[in-house]
């Protein structure tokens, strides 16, 4: 959330903006550290191929919360 509201803290101070909301939705975006690039990307197909399990998992700690995609 912090980097949200530094970007409205800029924005504000340049005049502000005129928005039109399109969509409504949170972004998380966890950072993964491998040893090398295979490992990277061996974690990528996991996670494609995972999706379901993964989606089950993450919805399993709210009431109110869907994931909708990943994009490793």
């Amino acid at each position: 959330m912090a980097s949200y509201n530094r970007g409205m803290k800029a924005l504000n101070a340049c005049g502000g903006v005129k928005v039109t909301v399109v969509d409504d939705a949170m972004q998380h975006a966890p950072v993964f550290v491998f040893s090398d690039a295979r490992a990277g990307r061996d974690f990528a197909h996991w996670v494609d191929g995972s999706l379901e399990r993964i989606r089950r998992e993450a919805e399993a700690t709210s009431s109110v919360a869907k994931l909708l995609s990943i994009q490793p």
